[in-house]
């Protein structure tokens, strides 16, 4: 048979063989390894430049809000010189130990009508424009995700839904909350308004008091064997809750995870941080505050060290943007207690370009990365090692 074998198959014919072999694992667009120290400088970059713009998205979402708050109070004048719902107090202290301290801090509540008492503590009405921003930037955000699984590249994917979830986070939330504790007469601060003081933020009390449905969430993405976040795979791994750890299978679209997997980061986040903050429950809130600021401060260098460790440049971006909202959760916890001033809501000309523009440029340089580490963009990153390994094994076949 061996003599049969090579009488038909002449050495000139393997050399033919070996030559086309090399020449289609040559052209086959294999992703090619550079050197080692030259990929961990590269993890470096872009774990740092995800971590950057993962930071002032947030800043720059705070900003947003703000500035469409004002927008609305400046175009609803109109309708903010009528009196909301008789305000139910559910801040700190009294209303009147309230308008004592920003009589103290803040000049235009010395002239401005104040009530004497809590019954005379008005909240602010519903503004068309107000509710409608919220309604736009929920609708918005749905159909940009919807949208985005008609891309290929799914670390593209990856920053849509990043930046899904900051529209999501200020519509429905941020915007829609407020509306509904406008509407339910919540107050949980003092704010002037048509030179008149007026209850707002009675949002945070709802927030707060979401930790009711929050919990059972939590309970149900940890028994969840699809999710792949990687706090609940850590519980799934050291508790005997599933039978399966690490969850597999095709993404179609990462812009959604990202969505959700931001979403709940800022949601776990601003409840503990209202939680611990609130001075009713414990005599400890500000021990407390400290501690977590103290902690988040020293588990952040981890966490930028985890982003380089990824297998991929979308992976590292999916990492970095849950990490910085436990960052950007120290820094609101700093700016609370004084400890330091709030400079993305500063209106000068350095404000405004570093914390509007800044933000814009910083996408742009993680779409370059996002685009140049993905090739084709064809493959899912979770598998592009996967097809790696098995066009070698495919070629080795047919080598053999």
């Amino acid at each position: 048979m061996a003599g049969n074998r090579d009488a038909r198959w002449p050495r000139s014919h393997g050399d033919a063989a070996v030559t086309r072999l090399t020449e289609t694992m040559d052209t086959d667009r294999l992703p090619t390894t550079p050197p080692a120290r030259s990929m961990r400088r590269r993890a470096w970059y872009a774990s740092i430049l995800f971590w950057v713009l993962a930071l002032m998205l947030s800043a720059g979402g705070h900003r947003l809000f703000v500035s469409l708050r004002s927008l609305d109070q400046r175009v609803s004048s109109e309708t903010y010189q009528h009196e909301g719902m008789r305000a139910s107090w559910v801040g700190h202290g009294t209303v009147e130990q309230s308008l004592a301290q920003k009589r103290q801090s803040n000049e235009a509540f010395v002239s401005a009508a104040a009530p004497e008492s809590v019954d005379e503590l008005h909240v602010l009405p519903v503004s068309q424009l107000w509710a409608g921003l919220g309604v736009a930037l929920t609708l918005a955000t749905a159909i940009v995700v919807w949208g985005a699984g008609r891309m290929q590249n799914r670390g593209l994917q990856s920053l849509v839904g990043a930046l899904a979830g900051h529209a999501l986070w200020i519509g429905a939330i941020e915007i829609g909350l407020d509306v509904a504790g406008r509407r339910m007469g919540l107050s949980g601060a003092l704010a002037v308004v048509e030179n008149r003081v007026v209850g707002v933020h009675g949002s945070g009390v709802l927030i707060q008091w979401s930790a009711l449905f929050l919990v059972p969430v939590l309970i149900g993405l940890t028994l969840h064997e699809s999710n792949r976040c990687v706090v609940f795979r850590w519980f799934r791994k050291h508790l005997p809750l599933t039978r399966s750890v690490a969850a597999s299978g095709r993404v179609d679209n990462y812009a959604g995870r990202i969505l959700i997997q931001f979403f709940m980061t800022v949601w776990f986040c601003y409840v503990g941080v209202l939680w611990m903050a609130d001075s009713s429950i414990t005599r400890y809130s500000t021990a407390m505050l400290t501690i977590t600021l103290l902690a988040i401060m020293l588990g952040t260098p981890y966490m930028v060290y985890r982003t380089t460790r990824q297998k991929s440049v979308a992976g590292m971006f999916r990492y970095s943007v849950s990490g910085a909202v436990v960052t950007w959760s120290g820094i609101e916890i700093a700016a609370a207690s004084n400890m330091i001033t709030e400079p993305w809501l500063n209106s000068s000309v350095a404000g405004l370009a570093v914390f509007t523009i800044g933000p814009i440029v910083l996408v742009v340089l993680s779409v370059i990365a996002l685009r140049e580490s993905s090739g084709s963009g064809r493959v899912p990153d979770s598998q592009a090692s996967e097809r790696a390994a098995g066009s070698s094994s495919q070629n080795a076949e047919a080598a053999g």
